[in-house]
């Protein structure tokens, strides 16, 4: 039994990993910003989201206060619960018909420049604070208009990290 034990954690750590590739939404003004990411641990692929409104709420007072925003960040186990999420936060206001947002495909180093790293989690560099709508496509991989459970499943089924076996 302890064979088997130990072979199946061997397995596990093989094929643990963080995906090479993010996805990025981002609405037409570029305040509203969802960065979904995806990792495999102890062979569970978890999705975590990275969240922003620049325009309302926490980040919005930020701003307004000539401070800092942060980035909010939620992380899922089940792929059902993270398309929820994810079409929960960019269909908030506005959008129902799926229009208005571009879903890129990222390297995660590229996305990494979008978060100013502290001891309580992420800030929202300055140069951003503004808006993520003229730059964020410098790097992007490829680019669609697109927001839909379909799209967003598929998205985020994309990201499933790449196996070390």
């Amino acid at each position: 039994m302890e064979d088997l034990a130990g072979l199946v954690i061997q397995h596990l750590q093989v094929t643990d990993g963080t995906s090479p590739y993010a996805l990025m939404y981002v609405e037409d003004y570029g305040y509203r910003v969802l960065i979904a990411k995806a990792a495999r641990v102890d062979g569970t692929v978890l999705y975590e989201y990275a969240y922003v409104d620049l325009a309302e709420g926490p980040a919005w007072d930020a701003r307004s206060n000539n401070e800092q925003p942060a980035w909010e960040f939620v992380a899922f186990s089940n792929l059902e619960a993270a398309v929820y999420f994810g079409l929960a936060f960019l269909n908030k206001d506005y959008m129902p018909q799926g229009n208005g947002y571009a879903m890129q495909t990222m390297r995660v180093e590229d996305v990494e420049v979008m978060f100013e790293r502290n001891d309580a989690g992420a800030l929202v560099p300055k140069k951003y604070q503004n808006g993520f709508r003229d730059s964020v496509t410098q790097n992007c991989i490829g680019r669609r208009r697109v927001l839909n459970e379909a799209m967003l499943k598929a998205g985020l089924a994309s990201l499933l990290p790449v196996s070390r076996a």
